[in-house]
């Protein structure tokens, strides 16, 4: 048989939606911002502030200063990016020409009139032979 718990609580599962987050706690706008600006999530500034994450999104002050710091953020990454590429940067002026203007591999292959490509046993056999002597012209010699 088990007594009461020595703590002076009552014992037991904790009541759904009780938390030990001081409801009290306001935190300025600004450190939403600043926390947001560096990219972190609504549920991460939320346990740093010490809010529960609906109380977050649920104030308009609050989640106003949460949107303006995400946007800031973006706002930097894109101007870092942008900075990479004008240096020449070869892989982030394609990512950049994909995700700004719509840039696409194009990787269509087709046969005579737009139709289907033409592929007969004597071509496969020609490729294969090729193939066949690349490797054996690699592979020393014993």
């Amino acid at each position: 048989m088990r007594g009461k718990p020595r703590d002076g609580s009552k014992g037991g599962r904790p009541r759904k939606g009780k938390n030990k987050i001081d409801p009290t706690v306001v935190p300025e706008e600004r450190q939403v911002f600043e926390l947001a600006k560096l990219s972190m999530s609504g549920e991460e500034i939320a346990s740093i502030l010490g809010l529960t994450r609906d109380r977050l999104y649920k104030d308009a002050n609050l989640n106003t200063a949460l949107n303006k710091g995400h946007q800031e953020c973006n706002a930097s990454l894109r101007r870092k990016q942008y900075q990479v590429a004008m240096r020449g940067n070869v892989t982030m002026l394609i990512w950049l020409d994909k995700q700004r203007l719509g840039g696409k591999d194009k990787s269509e292959f087709a046969g005579p009139d737009g139709g289907p490509i033409p592929l007969t046993l004597a071509a496969k056999k020609d490729a294969l032979e090729s193939i066949l002597e690349r490797v054996a012209s690699k592979a020393p010699a014993q």
